[in-house]
């Protein structure tokens, strides 16, 4: 009886260290053997479930010198900015990330390794919803406010639950095994610098902004958006900005025209120029607070050429700025991240409380406009949503 427990006991501790090795030489979300060039590995599954896991010791361990963040909409933004010989920049965006967690990631990043410079996408959805503070696989104990935190027990429990759940799980090597297996037509590619690139086509045309229309805005919750709350987190991560020195500049996510329209259709055209008008008001009170000038704040939804093109069929898409209405591609992207990285800026508009009417004015004439030259194409889509969501008619 001893014998055969004795053997079940060596059994099991042979099949578990196998799990690790296998999980570790694979090491599908480079939480063990990150490098410079790590794309290829990256990509080899989609990673959109897994980001906030491995991006928070991504940035531990490559101690960026710039920090992106936002929510997927700023996911395609790659910049080269950069100091000494620290990695230049990290893209930390996540999926549907809340303002809690944006603030906590800044904080964790610069815990790790001071930050020089800071860019903030505001995606309008994050800035209003408050519920819930964070998104599925978000753990706070995951991410310290200092550089002590990275000795308290709470990180320490917490990362040795993230080596057993990456390394001794049947789980992660189910994700091991797809890693070494590479399956083709995976949607997007992810790149060592936390940014990532569509590449699927399952979700563009006119299938991509029913989705987001649908699912994406959360339509069945709009009782429950909400500005303060996250302002005030706003406000707290922009003092800590000006008092720890680093360079910021926010701006606002552009997305296709047909979405602002269909905010205003929805009753939320007030809560989304309010949205706008409260981070402008926080950023010059607390840039005051600090006697210093505030930081920029850029919009980009009055380039009409770009925000007000053809809702492209699928098969079309590759021309498209923006893929699924509300999440723009490299192309885009490309052009964002020139203007945040030159001043002046050549494309977009540095937002001010003194121009703000006037760009929101001109924003919505350029929405309006896109509406009354594509009403059929509009009417059609608003038709294929009156099962979700009730909308004012087109003018």
């Amino acid at each position: 009886m001893r014998r055969h427990l004795f053997l079940i006991i060596i059994a099991t501790l042979g099949l578990t260290v196998s799990v690790g090795l296998v999980n570790y030489w694979v090491d599908p979300l480079l939480l063990y053997r990150l490098r410079d060039g790590g794309g290829n590995l990256l990509s080899r599954i989609d990673q959109f479930p897994n980001m906030r896991l491995y991006k928070p010791y991504h940035v531990t361990r490559l101690k960026p010198d710039t920090l992106v963040i936002g929510t997927s909409r700023s996911g395609s933004l790659r910049l080269s900015s950069g100091g000494d010989d620290r990695y230049p920049a990290y893209n930390a965006s996540m999926p549907g990330l809340t303002v809690h967690e944006l603030d906590a990631m800044v904080r964790h990043t610069h815990a790790g390794s001071p930050l020089s410079r800071l860019v903030i996408g505001l995606d309008f959805l994050a800035l209003v919803t408050t519920e819930p503070l964070s998104r599925p696989g978000f753990d706070d104990r995951r991410l310290v406010r200092s550089d002590d935190g990275f000795h308290s027990a709470d990180f320490l429990l917490q990362r040795m639950s993230d080596v057993r759940a990456t390394l001794f799980s049947w789980d992660m090597l189910r994700q091991s095994v797809r890693a070494v297996r590479r399956p083709e037509n995976l949607p997007r590619r992810y790149y060592s610098d936390g940014a990532w690139s569509q590449v699927g086509m399952r979700l563009s045309g006119t299938a991509g902004y029913l989705y987001n229309a649908r699912f994406g805005l959360n339509v069945k919750n709009l009782g429950s958006f909400r500005l303060p709350e996250n302002i005030e987190l706003l406000a707290d991560l922009l003092d800590f900005c000006h008092r720890n020195g680093i360079e910021t500049t926010l701006f606002f996510t552009p997305v296709h025209a047909f979405f602002v329209d269909f905010w205003y259709r929805l009753g939320q055209g007030d809560l989304w120029r309010d949205a706008h008008a409260e981070v402008l008001r926080v950023n010059r009170a607390v840039a005051e607070a600090h006697d210093s000038s505030p930081f920029d704040v850029l919009g980009f939804q009055a380039e009409e050429q770009v925000v007000a093109e053809p809702i492209y069929p699928r098969g079309q898409a590759e021309k498209a700025w923006f893929g699924d209405g509300l999440h723009y591609g490299d192309k885009l992207a490309g052009k964002i991240g020139r203007a945040i990285e030159h001043s002046p800026h050549g494309f977009g508009l540095v937002l001010s409380e003194h121009n703000l009417d006037v760009y929101l004015d001109q924003v919505e004439s350029i929405s309006q406009n896109f509406v009354s030259s594509n009403k059929g194409q509009v009417a059609k889509l608003h038709r294929k949503l009156a099962d979700v969501v009730k909308l004012q008619p087109i003018r």
